[in-house]
């Protein structure tokens, strides 16, 4: 992937860098000489030691702690929060006796616990576990009597501060940890965690995906502590880039899951970077170069965007009989291309909307009830017409006063084609399966003019999908976009034709027609259920206001001239 580092942009108002205004606090705990029957690690000394210095560089008082047992950890856990009230309850005093802020002024403060040690879940209950260094044994149920509950550690952090912001990082799970198999013993453990629910106020974070194992090599707290100095980045977005880099580097899937309302910046972006000037986040800069895969909103209602560079994709046109011959001789792609540039970078929603995107225009007057969705706020929303996704563009643009628009057809194929799918797999998507259909065959050699009959054809049929999947159920590529060819029909601005090749316009745009009776739906990669290979996109028109089960939409808007200015907008 090419690397526009001239083309640098920021999300936010100049201003010289703030220095945050909330309290910062946290406690790192390493858990590393257990018992040789236990299963040693090497790793969570080294773990909290570069977390620390990464969080003392974003103004964290850190306390560390190490090799626990489990009565200790309930005290040290405890004395940490107690530690955090009296800092808070200190600071609102001094403040309110010097008249400085009112009290319901103070931003929240954040906590950042982290927990770099053994791990593991009770298979037969769903609980987590984190071990302890004075555990003796892992062959009975004396294990989990003598570890600390998962919930019961956050249950301790929030009793205490509830309107702090909690991250709450478990480095566990351990493939070191020395378990019996489930039918031994009646232990029925399992090294990895089972997922958790969110809680409010708090991200949770895991090194590795729900129900699996993680390395005892320092890399997940190396990523972490690189990513908490990115700045400009949003928290959430930071352990996204954790999840990303944790595959791309170690072929580990960190898990988050986040419920924190308020957009929460851990560092603002360097002072003096030439930026653009689209105010995101208060007087915090927030600079994207396109490609970087990094998320940003134009206003708390507003669907997430990553910005897309620029470039070109070509289409490529039908064969001459000529041609066709030499085609079956050479692997040279003979047929005829019409190449489509993108002059700018452009802002692209990472995943389609999303029923909670579309439950917040709903709520804004914006968009009417949708009630066909099979899933949560974090799935697709579908069963949207063409006239429902223009006027979700219309009440964005609004909300922000930027140029949302529907994507075009171009944009979508460039979208796919650079350096699209890290896994050619097709997670939910249509299959197609052969029937035999009634088919009308014209016949031009007729006497007195065309005319035809119908005949029996085998035809590939695609079979329906049963539920969309959550949006983020995807890998995301490089530019940071999930399920690009997957998931859901995507609806696209562009006026529906048969043929593309020379047709659509040059420049990406969307085609555009002065009486436009139908607009282009670009289904999911399809494939038939009997062959690997290869898969087949199909693409169908649409009446305006024809809502069909899984079509969805992407939204996406140009970026103004001013915001490649130093000066902004």
């Amino acid at each position: 992937m090419k690397i526009f580092v001239a083309w640098i942009i920021c999300l936010g108002l100049f201003s010289s860098c703030p220095s945050h205004a909330e309290q910062r606090f946290a406690l790192l705990i390493a858990n590393e000489k257990y018992a040789e029957s236990i299963g040693r690690l090497t790793q969570p000394h080294e773990d909290i030691e570069r977390v620390q210095k990464s969080l003392e560089k974003i103004g964290f008082k850190v306390t560390k702690k190490a090799n626990l047992g489990r009565d200790a950890m309930v005290t040290e856990i405890r004395n940490y929060r107690r530690k955090m009230e009296e800092a808070i309850e200190g600071a609102k005093k001094a403040k309110k006796e010097n008249k400085d802020v009112n009290e319901e002024d103070d931003p929240s403060p954040i906590s950042f616990l982290y927990y770099s040690g053994h791990g593991a879940a009770d298979s037969n209950t769903h609980v987590n576990y984190l071990i302890p260094v004075d555990v003796t044994t892992t062959g009975d149920s004396n294990l989990w009597d003598h570890s600390m509950k998962q919930e019961d550690v956050i249950r301790e952090l929030t009793d205490g501060a509830p309107k702090a912001k909690y991250i709450v990082v478990f480095d566990a799970c351990r493939n070191e940890l020395n378990l019996p198999k489930p039918a031994e013993k009646g232990v029925g453990g399992q090294k990895g965690f089972d997922g958790v629910e969110p809680h409010v106020g708090m991200l949770i974070a895991y090194a590795t995906d729900k129900n699996q194992i993680a390395k005892d090599t320092g890399q997940y707290s190396a990523i972490l502590a690189s990513e908490l100095l990115q700045p400009g980045v949003e928290i959430a977005q930071v352990f996204r880039n954790v999840r990303i880099s944790g595959w791309n580097q170690m072929h580990q899937r960190p898990f988050f899951v986040a419920d924190i309302d308020e957009e929460t910046f851990l560092m603002a972006a360097p002072e003096g970077k030439d930026c653009n000037g689209v105010a995101i986040a208060g007087d915090q800069k927030i600079c994207r170069i396109p490609g970087d895969g990094q998320q940003f909103k134009d206003c708390r209602a507003c669907p997430n965007m990553v910005l897309i560079p620029p470039g070109d994709v070509t289409f490529r046109g039908p064969l001459g009989w000529w041609d066709s011959v030499r085609q079956h001789f050479t692997s040279e792609d003979l047929r005829p291309p019409y190449k489509i540039s993108f002059a700018d970078a452009v802002a692209v929603s990472p995943f389609p909307i999303t029923l909670g995107d579309w439950q917040a225009c709903v709520a804004g007057g914006g968009c009417e009830q949708n009630l066909s969705a099979n899933g949560g706020g974090d799935h697709p929303v579908v069963n949207v017409s063409w006239d429902d996704a223009t006027k979700y563009v219309a009440w964005l643009k609004g909300q922000t006063r930027q140029e949302y628009r529907l994507l075009s057809e171009a944009e979508l194929e460039y979208l796919k084609g650079k350096d699209a799918d890290i896994s050619e797999n097709c997670i939910n998507c249509d299959r197609l399966s052969t029937q035999i259909s009634q088919v009308y065959v014209p016949d031009y050699n007729a006497k007195g003019g065309a005319s035809g009959h119908m005949e029996s054809r085998q035809t590939l049929v695609p079979e329906p999908r049963v539920k969309t999947l959550r949006v983020l159920a995807f890998v995301p590529n490089n530019w940071g976009l999930y399920g690009v060819k997957d998931n859901v029909d995507g609806l696209l601005a562009d006026c529906w034709t048969e043929e593309i090749f020379q047709v659509i316009p040059i420049n990406g745009s969307a085609l555009k027609e002065e009486k436009c009776e139908s607009h282009t739906i670009v289904g999911t990669k399809a494939m038939h259920k009997f062959w690997s290979d290869p898969y087949i996109e199909h693409r169908w028109a649409a009446k305006p206001d024809a809502r069909e089960s899984f079509t969805s939409f992407r939204v996406a808007r140009a970026l103004k001239r001013c915001e490649f200015r130093p000066k902004g907008c």
